[in-house]
């Protein structure tokens, strides 16, 4: 479901393409900042954390190069990526998020609900259904995608 509105949202126009491209360095520096944290809180030697520190400065470099001031700061919501695709687009994703993210997360429902394989079964079928609706909305906004108008960047990560 999110790559089917991440692929709406960056075919749109390049500002929001650049904006994923943007958030894939935060993804970057959130996932080395996270690892370091956890080495420093850990005790890890310097030798284990020193290289994380140095990636990160060499992450920021980089984005530097690419025009990109700063890492720091929030990433685009999801929902608010779906919300700027358009309203109907946005209505959609606020009903299915809410109910397809009770079973990707794990909710007392899902701890404390007595199993039952004829109710699994026909989740499963509705999942795979969803599935399917989103991937064909992905795929149509990759296909409708003007490459002659790509903007084809040096990869950042």
């Amino acid at each position: 479901m999110e790559l089917s509105v991440w692929s709406t949202y960056f075919t749109k126009n390049k500002e929001n393409a650049r904006r994923l491209y943007e958030d894939a360095g935060r993804d970057v520096l959130d996932i080395l900042s996270s690892f370091e944290k956890w080495g420093r809180a850990t005790e890890q030697s310097s030798d284990w954390v020193m290289p994380l520190t140095g990636e990160m400065q060499n992450l920021s470099q980089r984005a530097a190069a690419q025009g990109i001031e700063i890492l720091e700061g929030p990433y685009k919501r999801v929902a608010q990526a779906a919300s700027d695709c358009g309203s109907g687009f946005s209505n959609h994703f606020s009903l299915c998020y809410k109910m397809l993210s009770k079973f990707a997360h794990p909710t007392a429902m899902q701890i404390l609900g007595a199993p039952d394989e004829a109710k699994h079964a026909l989740q499963r079928a509705c999942f795979f259904s969803q599935g399917c609706l989103f991937f064909t909305g992905a795929f149509v906004a990759l296909e409708g995608e003007d490459s002659s108008e790509t903007v084809h960047k040096p990869r950042l990560l």
